[in-house]
């Protein structure tokens, strides 16, 4: 479960991690035994991580505050821009953060599923959701005025 959490935490804050430059062209697809799964978005890109994996697994261990990543797979592929973090820029609102206690709540409705890479493909499919959910929560709380001053909900 561990695992999945640091999984998920770097997803979050992948640029902030990584740096702006390398991680708007890569992604933090999944972690096992000890290795990182990235996805780089051409191969260029994939060429240049090659010669900068030490640098990278550096900035990876110290946000995860202990040596838990040994090796960077790197692999060519869609970057998912969709599910990265919001930029200081605000891309996104801040309610489709997804709040700890649910994404734990989902990990530990997945633990009984023995397929790792099921398992991790719905875990990211459930946080996406819960996100669209709690984001759809929020504005239906927030009232809508019209033109006349009138509350629309």
């Amino acid at each position: 479960m561990e695992k999945r959490l640091l999984e998920y935490s770097l997803q979050q804050h992948w640029e902030n991690i990584i740096g702006e430059q390398i991680g708007r062209h890569t992604w933090p697809d999944s972690i096992r035994h000890q290795s990182l799964f990235l996805i780089a978005e051409s191969s260029t890109w994939l060429q240049q991580l090659m010669f900068l994996k030490r640098e990278l697994l550096a900035k990876i261990n110290a946000a995860a505050g202990s040596q838990v990543i040994t090796d960077i797979v790197l692999r060519v592929g869609m970057v998912r821009r969709d599910a990265q973090p919001p930029t200081e820029t605000g891309d996104r609102q801040p309610s489709d953060a997804v709040e700890p206690s649910l994404a734990i709540e989902v990990e530990a409705s997945l633990e009984h599923i023995q397929d790792t890479e099921l398992r991790e493909r719905l875990l990211r499919l459930l946080m996406r959701s819960a996100a669209v959910i709690s984001r759809r929560a929020s504005l239906q709380t927030e009232p809508v005025s019209s033109a006349s001053g009138r509350s629309m909900i």
